[in-house]
């Protein structure tokens, strides 16, 4: 209970426990449900061992992120928060496992990780302290697209990073509902229940958590809105992208930053990416892959109850949901109940966008003898996201560690294989992609190869 916070992260403060223990209630109402008898217990660090015995050991060091069930792991004091924020979340998913231990399909507990956020090394031989620190202060120019669960998790740990100053301007167009504290790091209840404005909370938490570090803006709108009240002479150094749909991270792309970091989330699946633009695939090469893999319609017709030439027909004209569609879809009975209420608002919109939220960190939970008996939100995968989303926005921002961005894709799910891996997506073959357009590569060239410009924001 004496272990105290650093004196620069603002959530929370004086002595760790008794402020945490302050700042839980107010995140989200807290359920009571009667005791089933199981206990998981997790201890974190090796200072002392746990009495009985723990399940999980938890521990972290600079970049890397550990947990264990057979023995404790240390936590070495730092400034860097990646290893310490994914050690949180993976054993939040290992824990989640235990909890549901038999009732979840493809469900794989891991007995040892050791992971590294600067690498995504594996290996547990791998010696933490040979990875490098961050500099003392890091100066930032950023703006972040999407302040939903995943943007929620990046900004928490934007702001559990001693060393950044700087500016950054949050760009949203939606607003809080009741249901969001359950998966937004950082959110509590009291704003979610006002249907407070994305974007406006981001920037005024930040700014009142970082103390007159962070200099914070807000815009209410999309990507592309955002672009259009700039000067013509704007840059954009970095972009962060934490949006849950195709067409955002195309409008993303097509605000032409010099550099994107990009995290998205299918199911318990999570993926981050880093892309410049023209030498190599940049966010629109991913989108249209991705776009590619979804014309496979009998998967999305299992799931939304349309047929699947239904589901062909809509995705090849990018045409919007109808009525009938909507009817459709409940009379088939595949659909949770929190997704029928919200069916409604995607009248208009592209199928997939219904299937990205679809399969948004979440999973599903069977009883005894096999049946689905309901959904359980996994906030852990987009926290873990938020975090991997910060490992590479700091791995673009410093000069010395460029060298460890990724290459230029990693997946890992949180719930089945531990670790996917590196994926290297390849750049549009076709050419049809906007990194393939001389305009655009002109105006890039302009912008950041040497050019004068002013900064934007």
């Amino acid at each position: 209970d004496g272990i105290r916070v650093h004196d620069r992260i603002r959530l929370l403060t004086g002595a760790f426990l008794p402020s945490l223990r302050d700042l839980l209630p107010t995140l989200r109402p807290m359920l009571t449900h009667s005791a089933n008898g199981q206990v998981i217990r997790v201890q974190i660090g090796d200072d002392a061992p746990s009495t009985p015995r723990a399940d999980l050991f938890v521990g972290a060091a600079g970049w890397t992120a550990m947990v264990s069930t057979s023995e404790p792991r240390p936590v070495v004091e730092g400034a860097n928060p990646c290893g310490a924020l994914a050690a949180g979340a993976l054993a939040a998913s290992e824990g989640f496992k235990l909890a549901f231990d038999g009732r979840m399909t493809g469900a794989l507990r891991a007995t040892e990780i050791k992971l590294s956020l600067l690498t995504y090394d594996t290996s547990v031989e791998e010696p933490a302290h040979s990875e490098p620190e961050l500099p003392d202060r890091l100066v930032v120019d950023a703006v972040l697209v999407g302040c939903g669960s995943v943007g929620s998790g990046f900004l928490l740990g934007l702001l559990c990073t001693p060393a950044l100053d700087g500016r950054f301007v949050a760009v949203d167009n939606g607003d809080f509902d009741t249901r969001n504290p359950y998966k937004y790091s950082l959110l509590d209840s009291s704003v979610a229940s006002q249907g407070a404005s994305k974007a406006e909370w981001a920037a005024h938490r930040a700014e009142s958590i970082a103390a007159g570090k962070i200099e914070s803006t807000p815009f209410i709108g999309t990507a592309v809105q955002y672009v259009a009240t700039l000067p013509e002479s704007y840059r954009l150094p970095m972009v962060v992208a934490a949006v849950d749909t195709m067409e955002a991270r195309l409008e993303i792309q097509d605000m032409l930053p010099e550099r994107i970091v990009n995290a998205g989330i299918a199911g318990t699946l999570v993926e981050v990416s880093s892309h410049g633009f023209g030498d190599g695939p940049c966010l629109g090469c991913l989108v249209m892959h991705q776009a590619m893999e979804s014309w496979n319609a009998e998967p999305i017709a299992t799931r939304t109850g349309l047929s699947a030439d239904r589901v062909h027909e809509l995705i090849r004209t990018n045409s919007g949901l109808t009525e009938e569609d909507t009817v459709r879809m409940i009379t088939a009975g595949k659909l949770p109940m929190e997704l029928i209420v919200e069916l409604s608002t995607y009248v208009g919109q592209p199928l997939l966008s219904f299937v990205n939220r679809m399969a948004y960190a979440q999973t599903s939970i069977k009883s005894s003898g096999g049946i689905e008996v309901g959904r359980a939100t996994t906030a852990f995968v987009s926290a873990f996201a938020g975090t991997l989303l910060l490992s590479e926005f700091l791995k673009a921002s410093v000069p010395a560690l460029q060298q460890y961005r990724v290459d230029n894709s990693y997946r890992q799910d949180l719930i089945g294989i531990p670790a996917d891996g590196i994926y290297r997506y390849e750049r549009d073959p076709e050419r049809w992609c906007a990194c393939h357009s001389p305009f655009r590569l002109r105006v890039y060239g302009e912008k950041y190869r040497g050019m004068l410009g002013a900064s934007a924001h």
